[in-house]
């Protein structure tokens, strides 16, 4: 896989072809999301860190952030996938970009910020749930 020199790899479409190339790599023998769960986050990394290519990723990673790398790479497998997104997807997508995070060495901390407030308001909403049952 060579990126056109002529071409900047730290846009949308770069990336999104960079692991549309990866996704068709990874699914060439069953699911995508089989391969990641059966390699695994460690291995991902370490060979996102050995390609060459994947330098321009960070570089973008980095600019652009967690939530829309992570709807690049969506857009990028999308037809590897299928229609439907399940949840075995959105965990190979946590993968991924875990896998992304210790290959560029950066941690992106906007996600978790988002997803731990998600988390929080999720845990609210039950508990305000449980105690209105309570008082019945």
């Amino acid at each position: 896989m060579k990126i056109n020199k002529g071409s900047e790899m730290s846009s949308p479409e770069s990336v999104t072809w960079y692991f549309s190339n990866k996704g068709m790599q990874w699914s060439r023998y069953g699911s995508l999301e089989q391969y990641v769960k059966q390699v695994g986050r460690a291995a991902i990394a370490d060979e996102l860190r050995n390609d060459p290519e994947f330098a321009e990723v960070c570089k973008y990673a980095k600019q652009a952030g967690e939530l829309q790398l992570r709807s690049d790479i969506t857009k990028s497998v999308e037809d590897l996938v299928g229609a439907v997104f399940g949840i075995s997807f959105v965990g190979a997508l946590d993968v991924i970009i875990g896998a992304i995070e210790d290959a560029c060495g950066h941690k992106f901390i906007a996600g978790r910020l988002i997803k731990s407030g998600i988390v929080l308001l999720g845990a609210a909403a039950l508990a305000s749930a449980f105690s209105g049952n309570k008082k019945k």
